[in-house]
């Protein structure tokens, strides 16, 4: 039985997608956690975050057929949906090397800015008030200086 030999660009796009996936949905957990104030609470709000990871997957049969496509190309650009997307795009027909870059250049930068939200808003609301935050609430957080 022989082992698939597997390009070494492969493996070093596929630990920069893990990692992206890793932080995009760190950072979505961190900024649920930054609006709630129980376990429960947070328990309650996770299912949706649970339901971007699974249609990601779902998005893997029409990608692996045409990852040429722009539907593939606009679903690897998503940073919910990238790294499971791009990493199905690299596998079965690799794109130009500015897609990949795009799609990890966007991924990173909503990381960073989900970071910053989860922080103002766990700042401002947990910190100071340590009640639980409507969304009205946290849009105001959001904005205040």
């Amino acid at each position: 039985m022989q082992i698939p030999r597997v390009p070494l660009m492969h493996i070093v796009f596929f630990a920069l997608f893990f990692l992206l996936g890793y932080f995009v949905y760190a950072t979505i957990y961190a900024f649920l956690g930054s609006m709630v104030t129980t376990p429960q609470e947070g328990g309650q709000l996770a299912m949706p975050i649970i339901f971007l990871l699974v249609i990601g997957f779902y998005f893997f049969l029409p990608v692996s057929q045409s990852p040429d496509s722009s539907f593939a190309f606009w679903v690897s650009m998503t940073p919910f949906f990238a790294p499971i997307t791009m990493m199905v795009r690299i596998t079965t027909q690799t794109p130009p090397l500015w897609q990949i870059g795009l799609s990890l250049l966007i991924g990173f930068a909503t990381v960073l800015l989900l970071m910053w939200i989860a922080s103002r808003i766990y700042r401002i609301g947990m910190l100071m008030y340590g009640k639980r935050a409507s969304v009205g609430q946290v849009l105001r957080w959001v904005r205040q200086p």
